[in-house]
């Protein structure tokens, strides 16, 4: 598969006299896979998709998507963000049309695109109610289906499930994955949790202090099951490399 999102001497600093938050970090994103970064807070991992997103410039360093330098928002990448982000005085409907808006074209992103969108995450049926009607998951499904009308190419999540339940977070776990491959998409990935990370990443790429520390391949067959003594290793492996487990344990 080619490379589709290249990362080279990635720096940034918010202020002259701040903390480095990356610092010449390089890497490629095959088109096509998973891949899920993780690390302990503050390591870099937000600010990191938010610049492979167009949302944010780095100091020194490019970013460059399909050979080309990013320059801005890109409008063949999305992004699902922590918090929802949705407009409260917007139908779940509305809110996916604004996504639609911010790459144009509202009447052909009626026709197909947002009634698509809706459907693929189940909101078709819930369409004309307010966010406030919606529990948590649902929320995050009208997010993703606001980031899936623009028919991106890219699909960064920032972080998604965390302000979910258990269930309910283990549920769009298995959604994002069927997306992922029904949709033909490149899933980049910020996650608090290792064991999330193995159950859905090709790839993970493990951060610290600004830094890339390692990248770990996956080599498991999918579905993953969290018990699984394969599984449970991927874990350890990780959790030694972040220095949450001793070596010899």
């Amino acid at each position: 598969m080619d490379t589709i999102v290249e990362v080279k001497n990635l720096t940034k600093k918010y202020f002259f006299t701040s903390p480095t938050v990356l610092k010449n970090v390089s890497l490629d994103v095959v088109e096509g896979e998973f891949l899920c970064f993780v690390g302990p807070s503050g390591c870099g991992k937000s600010t990191l998709i938010r610049l492979i997103s167009g949302l944010e410039k780095p100091t020194s360093g490019q970013v460059y998507y399909k050979k080309k330098i990013v320059k801005g928002i890109n409008p063949e990448i999305s992004m699902v963000f922590q918090s929802f982000a949705l407009l409260p005085w917007l139908t779940i409907k509305e809110n996916v049309e604004f996504g639609a808006k911010m790459s144009g074209g509202i009447d052909w992103a009626e026709q197909h695109w947002v009634r698509g969108s809706l459907f693929t995450v189940g909101l078709n049926k819930v369409s004309d109610m307010y966010p406030r009607e919606l529990s948590g998951g649902m929320r995050q499904r009208v997010g993703i289906a606001r980031a899936l009308v623009r028919d991106p190419k890219v699909l960064i999540l920032d972080e998604p499930f965390s302000q979910l339940d258990l269930i309910t977070a283990g549920e769009l776990r298995s959604e994002a994955l069927e997306i992922w491959q029904s949709r033909n998409l490149t899933v980049i990935m910020v996650s608090h949790l290792i064991e999330e990370a193995v159950q859905l990443a090709d790839r993970i790429v493990i951060m610290d202090a600004g830094e890339i520390k390692k990248i770990v391949s996956m080599n498991l067959r999918r579905p993953r099951h969290k018990g699984g003594k394969e599984f449970l290793e991927v874990v350890g492996e990780i959790e030694k490399i972040m220095g949450l487990k001793d070596e010899d344990q």
